[in-house]
């Protein structure tokens, strides 16, 4: 092998490995991953059963009701994982995604024939699909879908298909997209096959693939009816598609927001495909060559039709952006490739080798810092799934009290109860459609909400307690008053537990609450607020620090200090900490620096405050940044009066 071969060989690896360096960074998104503790609890209950259930019989609204868990395969994988140990559930998640970029890299260097712009365009979808990438079944998806592209044109690919439809659709509902992009695959063959020939001609075998595949439907414990579920996803009237991950994208251009990102690819993958269409029109491409430019790239057709079905599905829903972005990404690194052919024209140095190895030493770089905000230890689970968002103390407590089994609880929490108090029953979780009807779903909103006929709705549901979200929300507090009069029984910085007048428990004596969660951190912090209440300002710091100490990955406990620390004017003091809870929880940054902007206004410092908010204004998917922008402009007016008035004296 010679010299030239054996650098364009190590380029290909340093390449390869930066991609999947800088890509496998964008991981552990700052988003409640409240699917996994219902999937968990689903595996270990099949697993434990021998057999999936048809029934469901972990809620008490939809007990009896069928439930169509059309996703048992992945349950009982990440369950086994994590029955062994929980962190494995995070490992094996990760290696997923380092699997996922891999072959999404594979198929946008074969089609752009560069490394380089392969790279960029993984680094693209990636940064755009980070808030998507929680531990859900929805990953095995994305990794099929890229298995299928690498090898779609392999001789025997299409003997795999079959197998491979049995796996997805017993993993994921993705498997419907699934089935259609095979299918669009030989269609689209059989028709460049007919125009090549100029007759009909018909590739049998992969035909019969496409059939086999739809046979591979029955081979799940539905059968048939396993397409329901993905059908019941096109009504548009559903209120589960309310939910936020089902709506669209809003038109936001800013790269640091994740719809900024998605449109970037889209208009670069729009870019792709008008080269594309350009370099299928004969004897353009020779015009090129002939004045010294590079010929416009040749993409398949089927590629092309692929990408506009996923940005149609990904303007529709923006839960559709990771698929968008690996479907996408030959397209876009064919559009790259083709700049940078174009710029070498003018700048022959992009051609040199020195070059191409200067801008893979650059990318490892940078794809090394991009890990800098990453934090895999301790508590690797704990930190992907916001593990301080889950109520641990409250339904400890809640285990002692043994009020009954049926709970009212919120709906991001009904998986973690199924998994970690399987005694209870939950009003409502995850699993959404897939069990639970309009009607329940829409009583829990109005409920949740404390919309009119508040205590009719309830008296539909007689639950034994309730766990909800703390700091006395609408809806508890509407819960204590007449006529409904629920007696609030426990209550912690994040949750609140509630009983009805009528509960046998109330004529008893109650769990001492110092006994049973006194060490846990989010106790601490209730005890601190306490104290706080009572003029024991130190007191309550030194509660909020051993709550820290406890767990200092609790975001809570940071706000609540620094708050503390703000109303005392302490300005240093709240900037050091601050940067310390920063630099231990990285993807808590928007949620941190929106709570420096309001200890700097406690303080007494708008101007402080103001550049922390603007820091603080949430990028991801699923926060309110209306809220965040309406404070902004609210402080902007409040310093320019300042500033008026300044000027007036």
């Amino acid at each position: 092998m010679s010299l030239i071969e054996k650098t364009a060989k190590i380029n290909g690896f340093l390449a390869a490995f930066a991609t999947i360096l800088g890509a496998s960074s964008w991981f552990q998104p700052a988003v409640a991953g409240s699917d996994l503790w219902w999937h968990l609890a689903s595996g270990r209950d099949i697993l434990e059963r021998g057999g999936v259930p048809r029934a469901d019989h972990f809620s008490w609204t939809a007990a009896g009701d069928e439930w169509m868990n059309h996703e048992w395969l992945w349950d009982i994988v990440y369950w086994s994982a994590y029955s062994f140990h929980p962190e494995l559930v995070a490992w094996l998640n990760l290696a997923l995604l380092v699997a996922i970029f891999s072959l999404a890299f594979a198929v946008a260097r074969r089609v752009s024939g560069s490394a380089f712009a392969a790279g960029a365009a993984i680094w693209l979808a990636a940064s755009s699909a980070f808030w998507f990438l929680d531990i859900r079944p929805h990953l095995t998806t994305l990794l099929l879908t890229g298995i299928f592209l690498l090898t779609r044109d392999h001789p025997r690919a299409h003997w795999f298909w079959p197998p491979a439809m049995v796996i997805w659709c017993n993993t994921h509902g993705g498997f419907a997209f699934g089935y259609g992009m095979i299918g669009l695959h030989v269609l689209v063959k059989t028709l460049r096959l007919c125009a090549d020939a100029r007759r009909l001609v018909i590739p049998w075998p992969l035909w019969f693939s496409v059939a086999g595949c739809t046979l591979a439907f029955l081979v799940n414990p539905w059968g048939y009816r396993i397409l329901e579920y993905p059908l019941a996803y096109l009504d548009s009237d559903s209120p589960f598609r309310l939910l936020v991950e089902w709506r669209p994208p809003e038109f936001e251009l800013s790269l640091r927001l994740f719809e900024g990102r998605f449109w970037l690819i889209g208009l670069f993958a729009i870019i792709g495909t008008l080269l594309g269409l350009l370099g299928s029109v004969r004897g353009l491409s020779d015009g090129l060559r002939e004045k010294g430019l590079p010929a416009f790239p040749k993409i398949d057709p089927y590629l092309i039709c692929l990408a506009a079905v996923c940005f149609e599905m990904a303007v529709t829903s923006r839960r559709f952006i990771p698929l968008f972005g690996i479907v996408a990404a030959p397209l876009v690194a064919s559009g790259i490739r083709w700049g940078r052919d174009v710029a070498s024209v003018g700048l022959p140095v992009l051609r040199t080798q020195a070059a191409g190895l200067t801008a893979i030493v650059a990318a490892v770089l940078v794809g090394s810092l991009l890990w800098t905000d990453v934090r895999i230890h301790p508590r690797l689970l704990h930190r992907w799934t916001e593990g301080n968002l889950y109520p641990e103390a409250s339904l400890r407590y809640l285990q002692a009290l043994n009020p009954g089994k049926r709970l009212l609880n919120y709906y991001n929490w009904g998986g973690y109860i199924m998994l970690h108090a399987p005694e209870f029953k939950v009003f409502i979780d995850g699993r959404a459609n897939t069990l639970y009807g309009e009607k329940i779903y829409n009583d829990y909103q109005a409920m949740l909400n404390s919309a009119p006929g508040l205590a009719a709705r309830m008296s539909q549901y007689p639950a034994d307690a309730a766990i909800l979200p703390g700091g006395i929300g609408r809806l508890a507090r509407k819960m204590t008053e007449p006529p409904l009069s629920w007696k609030i029984v426990y209550m912690d910085q994040l949750a609140v537990i509630l009983l009805p007048p009528n509960s046998p428990r109330l004529r008893e004596p109650l769990p001492d609450a110092e006994l049973v969660v006194g060490d846990h951190p989010d106790f601490l912090l209730a005890r601190g607020a306490l104290a706080m209440s009572q003029s024991d300002l130190q007191g309550g710091i030194h509660l909020i620090r051993q709550a820290l100490k406890k767990d200092p990955l609790l975001v809570r406990a940071w706000s609540r200090l620094v708050r503390i620390l703000g109303s005392q004017g302490q300005i240093e003091q709240i900037r050091q900490e601050i940067e310390r809870a920063i630099d231990l929880q990285p993807r808590r940054r928007f949620h941190l620096r929106s709570t420096e902007a309001v200890a700097y206004e406690l303080a007494g410092e708008p101007d402080l405050a103001l550049s922390a908010l603007r820091e603080g204004v949430p990028a991801g998917p699923f926060a309110n940044r209306a809220v965040s922008r309406a404070r902004i402009a609210a402080l902007e007016r409040t310093i320019a009066g300042g500033d008026t008035r300044e000027r007036t004296r």
